[in-house]
């Protein structure tokens, strides 16, 4: 810190004695005082007695700066003494009232325009509409050829009475150009096996109201719904019966309900309810069935098999 340094009568003849003598033996102190105006001098401790220096010299100038028995002193050439330090920033003020607002600027020119932005995903699909008006009818097409003359005529039927029409996936047919012959090739996969279900109506005895010859009679319906369970390979979960009962003379009367496709192995549980009549059990099928089987296990209303290959089930029912 630089020590303020506030010359007397003494002191100040002693300078004014300094620098005569130092412009008398032709000393020239181009930088004192500095840029600022500002006198630097060296004082010694011991007698108060002060040199002039000269910060700017060469530290290897003695001139340049003070020994250790000496201490650093300063003062201004200029009025009013050096400019003192910054002082503190004072407290912010309070906050002023809120201006107008400035007009509204031009619009800008229009910019360029975006690039498209990437499609979204696709959206679930909406309901299906109502079904459309029918159609006109079309215009009739050429006559065929009348070689052949009847589904007869085909050369083998090997989807027909004597192939079976059961498990067929696919119907082949070729032509021969010579003579308009039709051969057809039938595919039945190996791998899935069928399951016929049949209904029985059980034989009733004949109420008196039916022994006469002009006395009405009516004749009662048996009428069930199996439910399997899981469904085919066609999506069939089951199918219906709408059984007449058979007089006690003509025996028990047999129907098929439908044909249910399976993979081979596939475990099958078949329900039975009655809505007309009453379900008596699961019986053989009928002698002109194509396949025959029972089941595996059976409870009061259900049927368990394994179509490991075609088979039959029956459900009996007697008159409501």
């Amino acid at each position: 810190m630089d020590l303020k340094f506030r010359p007397t009568r003494k002191r100040a003849l002693a300078l004014a004695t300094l620098a005569a003598s130092m412009t008398a033996v032709g000393i020239a102190y181009g930088a004192i005082p500095d840029g600022n105006g500002v006198y630097s001098a060296c004082m010694l401790k011991a007698t108060g007695t002060i040199r002039l220096i000269d910060p700017a010299l060469p530290s290897s100038n003695l001139l340049s700066h003070c020994t250790t028995w000496e201490k650093l002193v300063s003062w201004s050439s200029v009025a009013g003494g050096l400019p003192g330090k910054d002082g503190t920033n004072g407290k912010d003020g309070a906050p002023g009232p809120p201006g107008t607002n400035g007009t509204n600027g031009t619009d800008g020119a229009a910019g360029l325009p975006g690039k498209d932005g990437t499609n979204g995903v696709t959206g679930p699909a909406g309901p299906k509409g109502d079904k459309g008006d029918t159609g006109s009818p079309g215009s009739q097409g050429p006559a065929g050829s009348s070689t052949g003359g009847s589904l007869e005529a085909l050369a083998g039927t090997p989807c027909g009475a004597a192939g079976g029409k059961r498990g067929v996936t696919k119907i082949e047919y070729q032509i021969d150009a010579n003579s308009d012959a039709i051969a057809l090739t039938c595919s039945h996969p190996a791998d899935v096996k069928e399951l016929d279900i049949w209904g029985r109506s059980t034989p009733f005895v004949v109420p008196p109201e039916c022994m006469g010859a002009e006395a009405p009679c009516v004749i009662p319906y048996a009428v069930g719904q199996v439910t399997v369970s899981p469904a085919d390979v066609n999506g069939k979960s089951g199918c219906s019966f709408h059984l007449p009962q058979a007089l006690e003379a003509q025996g028990p009367r047999d129907e098929l309900a439908c044909t249910l496709q399976y993979d081979s192995g596939t475990t099958v549980t078949l329900t039975i309810a009655a809505t007309a009549g009453t379900f008596v059990g699961w019986g053989i099928p009928p002698a002109d069935a194509a396949f025959s089987g029972t089941c595996v296990t059976e409870t009061a209303n259900t049927c368990v098999v394994t179509v490991n290959a075609n088979l039959a089930a029956t459900a009996a029912f007697t008159s409501p």
